[in-house]
């Protein structure tokens, strides 16, 4: 059940995570023995594609096609593609992130020395790799004993194989930040440790990570990105750090165990289905600092019978507390505007010393 739950997670939300940095001239292709191209400002091309037989075998991408240099592999280039092996050209200086997305049975990449720029985890889904070569000199890249890919001159995790069976994984000290999609489907991982010099976690950095029971968040850490932790379905508790002043949209999505949340001094936004489906959950309490609540962000969250809401709160979207548990209270500040939406929604709230039903009478002593 959580294993699908998760899955469900990653296919209705992915594509919302997708990063382009190079962008193409024109839609117009190019291709050549299965190569799908698109051409780049400077006229050199962007692989978007490959439709040739790849099932066993080893790919070798070209370094130029019709005379212009391969320089960007795109997102979902090589989408489940069942490739053995690829060889990429020195022209190639950009790797976009998905890149290599579902190459399920192949077992190692070399990266060149040539490739500055990495955008998020182009190794998604590849089940099978167990193998990252880069080049100790390599100018921009490194790769760790324990198989992370980390970008030197960001100072950020790249990837972290999902083929690895580790329990737990220590981020590198020095780290800055949690690439997007860095441990994308690390389904074995329980615990991650996280460096103190940490600022940024990236967007969905921890998707799908079904198996993922605790993690702590440094008090370095400045943002968490949408769907960070989405489908984490073993996660049983975080606390926000208080420079946190927003939560992503969908950063808790589908956290089925979280039971206990420890919000941010500082939060101030709540984003649309933050926790939406965070079944687990019984009880917030939301800091004077939160002025707004998002679409569905606590949709579904079929445990939560109370939720503390201050004065501060001054929008809260549509749907926020939608099929939560039947005993829903909101706890209201004197003159809090959740009095409105708990109105408009027929949820029985609290304010001052009053308990006040909208939905039948309460049972007579």
């Amino acid at each position: 059940m959580k294993r699908s739950l998760s899955v469900i997670c990653i296919l209705a939300m992915l594509a919302c995570l997708i990063s382009a940095p190079v962008q193409a001239e024109t839609a117009a292709k190019i291709e050549q023995n299965g190569f799908v191209c698109e051409r780049l400002r400077d006229g050199n091309l962007k692989l978007v594609g490959y439709t040739g037989d790849a099932e066993g075998k080893t790919v070798n991408i070209p370094s130029s096609i019709e005379g212009s240099h391969v320089e960007c592999i795109g997102a979902y280039a090589f989408d489940g593609c069942k490739m053995s092996g690829v060889t990429i050209p020195e022209t190639v200086k950009i790797i976009e992130a998905f890149a290599f997305n579902d190459c399920t049975v192949i077992e190692r990449i070399s990266i060149p020395n040539e490739v500055f720029f990495i955008d998020g985890n182009p190794f998604t889904g590849c089940k099978s790799l167990v193998n990252i070569s880069v080049d100790p000199k390599h100018p921009t890249l490194q790769v760790t004993s324990d198989k992370a890919l980390y970008s030197k001159k960001n100072k950020m995790l790249l990837c972290y194989p999902c083929s690895k069976k580790d329990r737990s994984f220590s981020v590198m000290n020095g780290t800055v930040s949690i690439g997007k999609n860095a441990f994308f489907g690390c389904d074995a991982l329980e615990s991650v440790s996280l460096p103190s010099t940490l600022t940024d976690i990236g967007d969905g950095a921890f998707l799908g990570c079904i198996g993922l029971v605790s993690i702590t968040l440094p008090g370095s850490l400045l943002s968490i990105g949408e769907l960070a932790f989405a489908g984490c379905t073993s996660l049983k508790g975080v606390s926000l750090p208080k420079q946190i002043s927003r939560i992503e949209t969908g950063t808790f999505y589908n956290c089925e165990a979280l039971t206990n949340v420890a919000f941010s001094e500082r939060l101030t936004h709540i984003c649309g289905r933050a926790f939406s489906g965070c079944k687990s959950l019984e009880e917030i309490r939301l800091p004077e600092s939160v002025v707004s609540i998002g679409d569905s962000a606590f949709f579904g969250c079929a445990s939560l019978t109370d939720a503390y809401i201050p004065v501060s709160v001054t929008q809260i979207g549509a749907g926020a507390f939608d099929e939560c548990s039947v005993q829903l209270y909101l706890h209201l500040d004197e003159f809090a505007y959740a009095e409105i939406y708990a109105k408009l929604y027929d949820i029985s709230f609290t304010y001052g010393n009053e308990d006040i039903f909208l939905s039948g009478q309460p049972e007579q002593p």
